[in-house]
């Protein structure tokens, strides 16, 4: 019985406690006469309220409402036989009060039960059927009506009386919403809130499908074609958004960018605080201001970096199918550094595709957008000189080799990028001297500066640029000793044997200019019959050019061309790849991510290391049995800093199958923690196991000054670095590998150190 909102009550039982108002509507509880039943108008929050006694209950306090009525109000205590499908009217027993309960929530539950799917029966004629199902709508729209109202008043004792149009609408936007994910789910609860808060004046909301595609989707005024944004093309088979329309758009849309005038480097303080702190970014604005200066223009300056790689769409894990992308983020402040508005999609392909077109494409573009242009700026709220300005090239060690036409990581010469060398590990590594000295001058135990610029006759001290007699280096065979009296100049460093006094090599930094100028040069020797096929693959090999590029090289030599061409001319048109000739940023700006480089390089090598060795004394299994309970424990808290996942249990061992970049993270965390678990389970005078420590100890502390937010000083990291790696080569020696072998920090942790 519906009672409206007349019945008088105290102010302090009619409030909703959800939306603080006391608009509201009265029943009267079913098994209870005299507990009104108080519903906001507002947002359908229901309580009760005992007028006699002036006490408030609320759904959660269901068995203090009826412990209350039932013994506060016991001469007054029945049931309504209308609100229940059974024969008893009054209940004068108040001990059969749960039997009650019982059989209305099964009466409840066997007539939801028998009108959930209603199915007509298929011998009945079209008459009967129909007759039929007039007889059953009134008792279909009760089911309904009790589905729906116990939905929004969360109670199945006092369901809401809802009207056809409402439980019409009620199931539509149930059936609608099983068709769309958790996300698509918000976007629609923020329309129908911003459709039932906003006062339409000047529109309207779409009513049909025709209002749809008129004003949101495919009209000719339609908001989806004319909102603004950069076009998409296709081109080479990838799908590509030219550069100067992501800048166009994003400065014109973006207000919280770093904007620096090429004037203000003069105030800038390399304190490596942000980016623009630091000193590649003040050479870079110095460099552009001294160029506009003549010009009379002092031009706005923005950053770029630019990250491509492949991915898996559907997160398989094998490496099927996979998809490449490429994007453009302009730096933002350090309050947008995270910001997903400030990355933006240039290219996107097929990852076995060669993306050499696309690349020299965006090379092109990036060369124009380093001019002055004018854009209007969202910032300012006006049109200015802007220079766009590459500052890194972000990409792993595969793509960077891919995109400079460089031998990989797995090639002899090119264990460190950048560098050209083939200096035995045994001579690389520090020697005990060295070693000693450096522990001793960061444990501030060595203080004379002298001491820092002592170089070793007996190792390169991990120094690829080291002045020792240690970094000489025997080339490979059939490297060229000789040239053709007018081959054009070999790159410093790189020249042929004939050239050097004691017939041997010491190691290069790699540029651009070093690259184009050793591939020339062999390639004219070549073309003169001076050399070899194999003399130039053995030096192209050596300078650190890939093997597809030395292929090209041949085959351009060898082709058929006119006698009478100009070979200098012919060697100048030589296809190189376009990183080489744009050279829109230096090679020592290709950067590596801390994620690859760090977690899923030094850590991950570290878990294989650490698995081959306990391996050895047969206490993996056992390790990652005391492990995992801990593991499992902290993937449960899940933490945003620390999430690890246990190790998996094949049918044989243990694995790290699955892990990601982030699981890396989280091990990398805890690995003193687990250090501790190491010991217990392998005895402290195994072989190598002082070393084992030490390595593990110093890499968590190499980690930690990495990751730090602190400004850490670059002669401490570059120490730390050596301690690690001096750390590993005293692992390996002391675990029984020959100096004559490879090393594993030779194969594994120095390519992710430099």
């Amino acid at each position: 019985m519906n009672m409206g909102s007349s019945t008088v009550f105290h102010p302090k039982l009619t409030e909703c406690k959800q939306c603080n108002l006391f608009d509201y509507s009265v029943n009267y509880h079913p098994l209870y006469n005299e507990c009104h039943v108080l519903q906001c108008r507002q947002c359908c929050t229901q309580w009760y309220v005992c007028k006699k006694h002036n006490k408030r209950f609320n759904l959660q306090n269901m068995a203090k409402l009826r412990n209350h009525f039932i013994h506060e109000h016991k001469e007054n205590f029945h049931m309504q036989q209308n609100n229940y499908n059974h024969d008893e009217n009054v209940v004068n027993d108040l001990n059969s009060f749960e039997t009650i309960i019982y059989d209305f929530e099964e009466t409840t539950d066997n007539l939801w039960h028998t009108h959930k799917k209603p199915k007509l029966d298929e011998t009945l004629t079209e008459t009967q059927q129909q007759a039929y199902a007039d007889s059953n709508f009134n008792t279909s729209h009760d089911v309904l009506n009790r589905v729906i109202g116990t939905a929004f008043s969360n109670n199945p004792v006092c369901p809401l009386n809802i009207s056809k149009e409402e439980i019409a609408f009620h199931l539509n936007i149930t059936n609608f919403c099983t068709k769309l994910s958790d996300s698509q789910q918000y976007q629609l609860t923020d329309i129908i809130h911003q459709l039932m808060s906003n006062n339409f004046v000047k529109t309207r909301p779409p009513t049909s499908f025709h209002d749809l595609q008129k004003f949101y989707l495919s009209g000719k005024h339609s908001i989806y074609k004319n909102i603004p944004c950069p076009v998409v093309t296709s081109f080479d088979n990838h799908a590509c958004v030219a550069l100067p329309d992501v800048v166009t758009f994003a400065l014109a849309t973006l207000d919280n960018l770093s904007i620096v005038q090429s004037s203000n480097y003069i105030n800038i303080i390399e304190d490596n605080s942000s980016i623009i702190h630091t000193k590649i970014c003040k050479t870079i604005l110095h460099t552009i201001n001294t160029k506009h200066k003549l010009n009379n223009i002092d031009p706005y300056v923005i950053f770029v970096t630019f990250w491509s790689d492949d991915f898996e769409v559907n997160h398989t894990r094998r490496n099927r199918n996979s998809t490449w992308i490429k994007t453009m983020t302009l730096i933002g402040s350090k309050e947008t550094n995270t910001s997903r508005f400030y990355t933006q999609l240039v290219a996107i392909g097929n990852k076995g595709i060669n993306h050499d077109n696309v690349n020299a494409r965006l090379n092109n573009e990036l060369l124009l957008l380093q001019n002055v242009n004018y854009y209007y700026l969202h910032k300012y709220k006006k049109t200015l000189p802007v220079v766009i300005y590459p500052i890194a090239i972000l990409a792993d060690r595969p793509e960077r080799c891919a995109l400079n036409a460089t031998l990989s990581f797995s090639g002899n010469t090119t264990r460190r990028w950048l560098y050209s060398s083939l200096v035995p590990p045994n001579k690389l590594a520090s020697c005990k001297a060295c070693t000693n000295r450096r522990i001793n001058r960061y444990l501030n135990k060595i203080t004379s500066p002298s001491t820092s610029n002592v170089v070793c006759g007996r190792c390169c001290d991990f120094d690829f640029n080291t002045t020792s007699k240690a970094a000489d280096f025997v080339p490979p065979h059939n490297y060229p000793k000789t040239k053709h009296i007018d081959s054009p100049p070999f790159p410093v460093g790189r020249d042929v044997l004939d050239t050097y006094k004691t017939q041997h090599l010491r190691p290069i930094k790699l540029t651009y200019e070093i690259l184009k100028s050793g591939t020339r040069a062999a390639a004219f020797n070549l073309i003169t019959n001076h050399w070899k096929k194999s003399e130039i693959r053995s030096y192209l090999k050596t300078l650190g050019v890939s093997t597809m590029m030395t292929d090209r090289v041949i085959a351009y030599a060898l082709q058929e061309k006119n006698d009478n061409v100009d070979l200098m001319q012919y060697i100048q048109a030589l296809p190189l790849p376009h990183t080489w000739v744009d050279n829109v940023v230096p090679l020592d700006q290709f950067i590596e991510t801390p994620m690859h480089h760090l977690f899923e390089g030094i850590v991950k090598a570290l878990i294989e290391v650490t698995t081959d060795y306990l391996k050895f004394y047969k206490c993996w299994t056992k390790y990652c049995e005391h492990i995992n309970p801990l593991l499992d424990d902290i993937n449960s808290l899940r933490l945003e800093f620390c999430n690890i996942e246990p190790f998996w249990q094949s049918k044989t061992e243990y694995k790290a199958t699955g892990w990601i970049a982030e699981n890396y993270l989280g091990y990398a965390r805890i690995v003193i923690v687990l250090l501790c678990h190491i010991e217990n389970v392998i005895p402290h005078e195994k072989k190598a196991f002082l070393e084992f420590k030490c390595m593990l100890q110093t890499s968590f502390v190499l980690i930690t000054h990495l990751m730090t937010r602190e400004s850490v000083d670059i002669k401490n990291i570059e120490n730390l670095v050596k301690i690690f790696l001096s750390s590993c080569q005293s692992f390996d020696i002391a675990f029984g590998y020959s100096e004559t072998n490879i090393p594993f920090w030779y194969k594994k942790v120095t390519l992710y150190l430099y």
